[in-house]
This record gives C-alpha cells, sequence and structure tokens, in this order.
C-alpha cells in the first residue's frame, strides 16, 4: 500500500501547491486541469483497489 499511496500524495501535494499558485499565473491552470483529474483518478483507483484486497 505505501508504494503506492505515496507517490499518489506526492502528485496531489504538488496539484495543491500548483492551483494556488495558478491564480497568480494564467500557465499553470491549463497544467493543474491536466493533472488535477489523474490524480484523483488515480486515488479513486488505488482506494477502490485496497478495498477490494482487504475484504477478501
Amino acid at each position: 500500500m505505501h508504494r503506492l499511496v505515496t507517490p499518489l500524495m506526492a502528485v496531489t501535494a504538488n496539484c495543491d501547491v500548483l492551483e494556488a499558485e495558478a491564480s497568480d499565473q494564467a500557465g499553470l491552470a491549463s497544467w493543474v486541469a491536466n493533472i488535477r483529474p489523474a490524480a484523483d483518478e488515480m486515488a479513486t483507483r488505488i482506494a477502490d483497489m485496497l478495498m477490494h484486497m482487504g475484504g477478501d
């Protein structure tokens, strides 16, 4: 679990920083708009996988 969650948390944390900065720099908004949905999808897939692993 740790090997999956730690890199995802790094991506998510960096998205949070970019989102905070994006209001000041229009160029960052497009990058965040590209990264955030992918990070959210990975988080959902990892959570689902971990739930199924724990449920067996």
